[in-house]
């Protein structure tokens, strides 16, 4: 989940620990919308860092796959 600050495309990535780049996606944001984005990708279990970039801000976080 992601919270768009301005109208607009972001790049959604998601890195391996080891900084290996396994999914990426560019998006279209609407201003103050919520934005939900499902990855369906085939991944190991392991812990991931999902990154949003939208050109002015950039969202980090990580993410757990069971």
């Amino acid at each position: 989940m992601y919270r768009a600050k301005t109208d607009g495309k972001a790049t959604v990535q998601l890195h391996s620990l080891g900084g290996r780049r396994v999914f990426t996606r560019t998006i279209t944001l609407k201003a103050l919308a919520t934005v939900y984005q499902s990855i369906d990708v085939d991944l190991p279990t392991g812990t991931y860092i999902l990154t949003v970039t939208d050109g002015l801000h950039t969202y980090t976080r990580k993410v757990s796959i069971q």
